[in-house]
């Protein structure tokens, strides 16, 4: 008796082309998960540089808040508050901070106090009202600026209204 055995084609196996697009599809499934951690990732970094300068700008407001009308409309007593970096600063890297004194309700005649603390740390105050201390009260904004992730510029900023007598006075 003869024998016949089977064919070679029709041993079972896969293909070289199942086999090519099995990868390419496995391909594609890890260039999509990694791409989601990335952005992910990303939006987290985002987060945390935005809690930090939340932080930086809540701490400049206190130190306001809890200053007496002649500190705060006096630009040399402001500036000292602006001397040391904000504890915040190690989450929202190369920051630089300015905080604008302006007359409340707006007075022609009545100029603003600005105080600017560069990345380096270095303060300067570019424009100085001194007839600030004069007024009923002051608009006080704060601003952080950082270069954030992935290289973009980013501006956080918070202004509260301080009457001359404080809270509760």
């Amino acid at each position: 008796m003869n024998r016949r055995t089977a064919p070679i084609s029709n041993a079972l196996g896969f293909t070289f082309i199942e086999v090519i697009a099995a990868a390419g599809l496995v391909a594609i499934f890890l260039t999509g998960a990694f791409t989601a951690n990335s952005r992910g990732l990303y939006m987290i970094r985002c987060a945390q540089e935005n809690a930090a300068a939340s932080k930086i700008l809540q701490q400049r407001m206190e130190q306001l808040r809890t200053a007496s009308w002649t500190e705060i409309t006096d630009a040399d007593s402001v500036k000292a508050f602006y001397v040391n970096a904000p504890d915040a600063a190690d989450g929202c890297k190369q920051n630089s901070e300015t905080v604008t004194l302006s007359a409340w309700p707006a007075v022609g005649g009545v100029g603003l106090t600005r105080i600017q603390r560069a990345t380096s740390g270095a303060l300067t105050v570019p424009v100085n009202e001194p007839n600030l201390a004069d007024r009923p009260a002051v608009l006080v904004t704060t601003r952080v600026t950082w270069t954030g992730a992935g290289g973009r510029s980013r501006i956080r900023e918070t202004a509260t209204v301080i009457a001359n007598g404080g809270i509760g006075r």
